[in-house]
């Protein structure tokens, strides 16, 4: 329902959110067709314009080529940062650097690994220095506390955000967060 997708924008501004990402994992990315998400970031993004809130399109994809699709339209329809999910049980952390390599290739625009699954500290740290537009992570992948407080410790440029709805917000900002991104 576009017309109420572009109302949620306008919705979380009023609100006084500082951003919104979409679609990602809790927005059940996998199920939408490649013409529903172009439809949607249109929507979301032509709502957007002049507001406050960042808004953080999810680009991933079962396949780079279609990941960077998103990505370079995103970027042209006024994106602030991109977010992207490994491809889906893909088990080999070489062809996972490739996957976000090209997506950072294909936008200058900032870009948010969301960590899941066996995604390590130490993953993340190398994707960052092998993908220049790489600045955040969503970090879902374990206890959230730890690795914030490693991640600040072994690569403080890396802004790290959780997802764990709030739960254990303040013990977060203590260890490190830069915030949180809970699904709605």
């Amino acid at each position: 329902d576009l017309p109420i997708l572009a109302k949620q924008v306008q919705f979380l501004d009023r609100c006084g959110a500082h951003g919104m990402v979409w679609p990602q994992l809790a927005s059940e990315y996998y199920n939408l067709t490649n013409a529903e998400r172009m439809a949607g970031v249109e929507a979301i993004l032509g709502a957007g314009k002049g507001i406050k809130p960042a808004i953080v399109i999810g680009v991933q994809a079962e396949e780079a080529a279609t990941a960077t699709g998103y990505a370079r339209l995103a970027t042209k329809l006024g994106a602030d940062a991109l977010i992207a999910l490994p491809p889906r049980g893909e088990p080999d952390w070489s062809r996972i650097t490739t996957y976000y390599k090209e997506i950072g290739a294909s936008s200058p625009l900032p870009l948010f690994v969301q960590a899941i699954g066996k995604v390590s500290v130490e993953n993340i740290i190398d994707l960052a220095k092998a993908v220049p537009t790489l600045r955040y992570v969503k970090d879902e992948a374990g206890p959230v506390l730890s690795r914030l407080s490693e991640l600040r410790q072994k690569a403080p440029e890396i802004n790290a955000f959780t997802g764990g709805h709030s739960r254990t917000l303040l013990d977060e900002m203590i260890s490190g967060s830069a915030g949180t991104m809970p699904a709605a």
